[in-house]
């Protein structure tokens, strides 16, 4: 009798821990080395009348997807981004919180152009980076390609949910 409940106590807390060990994993950050790829939209910026250059996006739409971003991804190819959508202008502020990689922030005016961008922001800061003026979206690249590329401010954006209404 006591052998079968000290089996009893024993199938108890094991599950218990299993279940505890469950729960701590879930609850640590599993995207701490969460890798960005395969995209499935298009976008390109018009750098000169004959020129664009192209990128693969996934899209932050929702509250949710702007606030988690690309927080936790650790290396992301150098065509790819994400575009962040917003509903209407207006002034928009990032932060670098739990973000592993330097980026490059293309804020989009209601023109679908360029109005700002923040080169190479460091990572895991907390330092607020705002738009400047009215955004309607913001593009993130891997830190760097914005000067690689030769982007500026006032070069057109193009993408199916910008206000220029084309798409590469």
């Amino acid at each position: 009798m006591k052998l079968a409940m000290t089996w009893k106590k024993f199938a108890i807390t094991s599950r218990g821990a299993v279940l505890c060990l469950l729960v701590a994993f879930v609850a640590t950050p599993a995207r701490a080395s969460q890798k960005i790829d395969s995209p499935d939209e298009q976008l390109a910026i018009q750098v000169s009348e004959s020129q664009t250059r192209e990128f693969r996006v996934h899209l932050a739409r929702s509250a949710e997807e702007r606030g988690r971003g690309l927080m936790f991804v650790r290396k992301m190819p150098r065509d790819v981004g994400m575009l962040f959508i917003y509903d209407k202008p207006s002034r928009v502020s990032m932060w670098m919180k739990n973000t592993y990689i330097p980026l490059d922030m293309i804020f989009i005016g209601p023109d679908g152009r360029i109005i700002r961008i923040a080169r190479n922001t460091e990572p895991h800061s907390l330092a607020s980076i705002a738009s400047g003026g009215p955004a309607i979206a913001v593009l993130e690249l891997n830190g760097g390609i914005s000067d690689a590329l030769g982007l500026t401010e006032g070069q057109r954006v193009l993408h199916r949910l910008l206000p220029s209404g084309e798409a590469p």
